[in-house]
């Protein structure tokens, strides 16, 4: 069975560690600089080029249309035994970009691999595959693959879940 997704939302932004040292330069330049007449109009200046840093930044972080997801997968599985999955992100942006991947998968199935990083090519797509590990009988739903893509500083991050649901049935 095949499923496909476009963004579900517009996904959240949070800073990524790399911000933390950025910021760090004013808050040490201060402790630097001291009480000093001069050092008001430094440390102005260099918030003032932090925040135009950090917001220039921003304005990176993927498109929310900019990337979606397809699964392969047979919708019959044996317990104990390895099944195949194919997951194919498209990436439509026009510009090269990282992310990483991880398949939604139930934990009664689990999987030899819980993440994936992809440097993705302007326009193109990328297939990764790996195997469920079927634990117990029953049928199970595997809804939404998680995608994250740093900003091209790497001082934001944006978290998306994208729906591409496929049915798994295992049996003894």
């Amino acid at each position: 069975e095949a499923g496909g997704g476009g963004v579900r939302g517009g996904g959240r932004v949070t800073p990524r560690a790399g911000m933390v040292g950025v910021v760090w330069v004013p808050a040490r330049a201060s402790l630097a600089l001291g009480a000093g007449p001069d050092a008001f109009g430094w440390l102005v200046a260099m918030d003032g080029v932090v925040l135009l840093l950090a917001l220039a930044d921003l304005a990176t972080r993927p498109d929310r249309n900019a990337l979606a997801v397809e699964r392969k997968v047979g919708t019959i599985a044996s317990i104990g035994k390895p099944h195949h999955v194919v997951l194919t992100v498209i990436h439509r942006g026009r510009r090269a970009r990282t992310i990483t991947v991880r398949d939604g998968v139930p934990s009664p199935l689990g999987a030899d691999r819980d993440r994936f990083a992809l440097a993705l090519a302007a326009r193109c797509r990328s297939s990764v595959t790996y195997q469920l590990l079927p634990r117990r009988r029953g049928a199970f739903v595997l809804a939404l693959v998680f995608i994250q893509a740093p900003s091209r500083l790497g001082l934001w991050k944006r978290l998306f879940s994208l729906p591409v649901t496929s049915c798994v049935n295992v049996y003894p």
